[in-house]
């Protein structure tokens, strides 16, 4: 009778964590892993229930079950380990604070013993049931919150996610195993006026988060803006050179014109349609089309070290990468590898040549860099960038990249596919 209870109790947590987990990190159902996590979950935690530990050992339950389900998240659902942690964190720290006010409830006002409360089966499933609703919708709350304006680095990102959620954690946990220890003894003002601070200081934390992750996007986007107003200068001045260029072959060609020199006009046009032949169309200007200032800014400057270093550069951009979901610091670090790697391979080469298109159909965006290749000549780093970029392309599921390596060209191929929803 008791298994059957800790296994139905099992359930009502386990199934909690992976409904938690799925709305945090948007993940797809899985009929198969759904499954295989709540049979592991439960199992796992059942058998930490049931074992008989030391009385000074009896924490240990407590964190066994939160290893239980970090790991099981890890191994089962995500394969990410930092963002499996916090998520557990998370989990745990909301159980608690609503464990506590449910706790409150059943104890403080509606007179139920502590004993009584851990014995009865029907009161331990109502509890779990209230924890579990309180729990989710508080988690739905924070993923509508966190979802407006995401942290753009994903070292920052991470680090942020850690610290806060273990802060809290910390701080619940200890006010938790105060109130397990002296239940029958705390009043229960006291122990509501804890639970109001317990809540209000997790709001704080999402608080404090929230302003954090918005001064670190601020601060991204306002320097992408900068770069990008540097380009548009640039791009203005160029505009301006040429029509001072265009105004004087047209005063030239006029005084021919008023001599009826018309060998020297042709002399003079001559000269005009060669250099014209000489000077490729702005690179700068290509870029119009990109819809993201960080993407026009990085490669902006890229082109700017192809045109330094002679590199002959065949440019086509044909779309605006708009329905890109997936985050734009990551893509930019993804293009910025490539087209390293791209560049430094075609500058040792004779041809120095170099290809770069963006296209789309009706599924797929599409990214080409070629370059001419010399593999005598490969840097033993090259391939650090690209390991970069493979790392980061990974977590991207509708994101996939082919290498292809000819006889004297290199190419890599970035394939996005369109999805109009969640990325």
């Amino acid at each position: 009778m008791y298994i059957i209870a800790d296994v139905i109790l099992a359930s009502i947590m386990s199934f909690l964590s992976y409904a938690s987990v799925v709305k945090f990190s948007s993940l797809k159902f899985s009929k198969i892993k759904f499954i295989l996590y709540i049979c592991c979950v439960t199992s796992l935690t059942v058998i930490n229930k049931t074992y008989d530990y030391s009385t000074d050992m009896s924490n240990i339950r407590f964190i066994g079950n939160f290893f239980i389900v970090a790991f099981s998240i890890y191994f089962i659902l995500l394969r990410n380990l930092v963002k499996s942690v916090y998520y557990t964190l998370t989990l745990y720290t909301l159980i608690m604070i609503n464990d506590s006010l449910v706790v409150f409830i059943f104890v403080k006002v509606m007179g139920y013993t502590f004993e009584k409360h851990h014995s009865s089966f029907m009161i331990c499933f109502l509890t779990n049931i209230g924890i579990s609703i309180l729990t989710y919708t508080e988690i739905i709350l924070i993923k509508v919150m966190c979802d407006k304006k995401k942290i753009a680095d994903v070292t920052n990102r991470n680090a942020a996610h850690m610290a806060f959620a273990l802060m809290t954690f910390i701080v619940a946990a200890i006010n938790i195993m105060v109130y397990s220890k002296y239940m029958d003894l705390i009043d229960r003002r006291l122990m509501l006026i804890s639970i109001h601070i317990m809540t209000g200081y997790f709001i704080l934390t999402m608080a404090v988060y929230r302003v954090y992750s918005n001064l670190v996007v601020n601060e991204k986007e306002n320097e992408q803006l900068r770069v990008y107003i540097n380009m548009v200068d640039e791009l203005i001045d160029e505009y301006r050179r040429v029509r001072h260029n265009t105004y004087n072959i047209i005063e030239a060609a006029s005084a021919f014109l008023e001599e009826d020199d018309m060998e020297g006009l042709k002399e003079h046009f001559s000269g005009v349609i060669e250099r014209q032949r000489s000077i490729k169309k702005s690179n700068i200007a290509s870029l119009y089309k990109i819809a993201h200032p960080g993407i026009k800014s990085l490669l902006s400057s890229k082109l700017g070290r192809i045109e330094a270093l002679s590199l002959n550069l065949n440019l086509e951009i044909t779309t605006d990468l708009e329905g890109v979901k997936a985050n734009i610091s990551d893509l930019c670090e993804i293009l910025g590898a490539f087209l390293d790697r791209a560049i430094e391979s075609a500058a040792l080469t004779n041809e120095k040549y170099m290809e770069f298109c963006i296209f789309e159909d009706d599924q797929y965006y599409i990214i080409i860099i070629k370059n001419s290749y010399d593999p005598s000549h490969e840097k033993k780093d090259a391939a650090i960038g690209l390991k970069t970029a493979d790392s980061i392309i990974r977590k991207y599921s509708l994101m996939l990249n082919n290498t292809i390596t000819e006889k004297n060209y290199h190419i890599q191929e970035l394939v996005i596919k369109k999805q109009t929803d969640n990325f």
